[in-house]
Parts: structure tokens; C-alpha cells; sequence
């Protein structure tokens, strides 16, 4: 059974997914419902990330200036490398946290 816990994550609107150290996968008792996962990412430095496996969970963040909550669903990667959550763009944007009309040609 997975239990609620509060962690600090780490936004990072270049991600193309979250991932997730196995510390915290632990914490919340996910550890049972980790499923295959044969993936490997590269890092903004090109280093290669591997991945444990994947679990799927409810990431919730409470809007600071309305203090009403927002969620999102999102399929999370195991990875030792990170040390917090990392919230790809896709859950920024759920969350609210950076606008969905942002343009990308600008980065370019």
C-alpha cells in the first residue's frame, strides 16, 4: 500500500520525464508495484541514466497564492543517479507551474 509523503522535487521544463530515487519509492511504500522499465536516458550533460523500473504515482502540489491543491498522474522512473523527484514539462504544466503556450522557438 502506497502512503502519502512530502518530498522536494526538482522542476526541470527540459525533461521529457519524471524520475524518481529508489529512497523515496521506499519511503512511500511503492516498492511492491514497480514495474519493468528497459530505459535509459541521458542527462542535459549527455550522461547516461539508467533506469530501475517505473512506478506509476499522484504527484499534488498546493498552489501557494490560492492554497487550493493540484494534481497530476504521471508514470515516474527509478533512477540512483537523482536524488529528488524530477518533474518533467509535461508535469509542470499539470501542476500548473509553467504555462502550456510557452514557445520553444525561442530556446533555439
Amino acid at each position: 500500500m502506497r502512503k502519502p509523503i512530502q518530498a522536494w522535487s526538482f522542476p526541470d521544463s527540459g525533461a521529457q520525464v519524471c524520475m524518481i530515487p529508489p529512497n523515496m519509492v521506499t519511503a512511500m511504500g511503492g516498492s511492491g508495484l514497480v514495474v519493468a522499465a528497459s530505459l535509459q536516458f541521458k542527462d542535459a550533460g549527455g550522461h547516461i541514466l539508467p533506469v530501475d523500473g517505473a512506478i506509476l504515482v499522484v504527484i499534488t502540489m498546493q498552489d501557494k497564492r490560492t492554497g487550493l491543491s493540484k494534481s497530476t498522474h504521471q508514470m515516474v522512473y527509478i533512477c540512483q543517479k537523482t536524488d529528488e523527484l524530477v518533474l518533467s514539462r509535461e508535469a509542470m504544466t499539470s501542476l500548473g507551474m509553467v504555462n502550456v503556450n510557452i514557445d520553444d522557438a525561442a530556446a533555439s
